[in-house]
């Protein structure tokens, strides 16, 4: 389990591809409405208020090709162990990564003060997007 066992071209696309989910997730005719009520915040108010969104956005991308390496390189391990990685091994890998991320997620959105509710719409497209990471690299395996 090295870094050149990676297929980057299956990094790239895995990447795009949670950042599109993401998008969708949190667009005003899915979820957003209902999280950013969650979230107690108002109507007026906008996600990124006060930030640097270009420093939001570039810190969101590094974290997200971190977890498409994580990723690939658990997928690496598997396949070696199993001799071969298909679709569903993939998807499955992805849930249970997403799993242990979800988890670990709860406690910092209860003691934020966030809720549950807000917990389950963040980790929900947490575990989506870890799922088809798994099937992005399923197919360049």
């Amino acid at each position: 389990m090295d870094l050149s066992s990676i297929n980057w071209l299956a990094i790239l696309i895995a990447t795009m591809v949670s950042f599109v989910s993401a998008f969708n997730w949190f667009s005003e005719k899915a979820f957003f409405p209902m999280w950013w009520k969650a979230m107690k915040k108002g109507p007026t108010e906008q996600p990124g208020d006060g930030q640097n969104m270009g420093v939001t956005f570039a810190l969101s991308t590094l974290a997200t090709l971190t977890q498409a390496v994580t990723l690939a390189l658990l997928i690496d391990v598997v396949a070696q162990a199993t001799g071969d990685i298909s679709v569903a091994t993939g998807a499955l890998t992805g849930l249970v990564v997403g799993l242990a991320v979800a988890s670990a997620a709860l406690g910092h959105r209860l003691f934020a003060g966030h809720g549950i509710k807000v917990w389950l719409i963040e980790v929900s497209n947490d575990l989506i997007n870890f799922v088809l990471m798994g099937l992005v690299f399923s197919f360049y395996y």
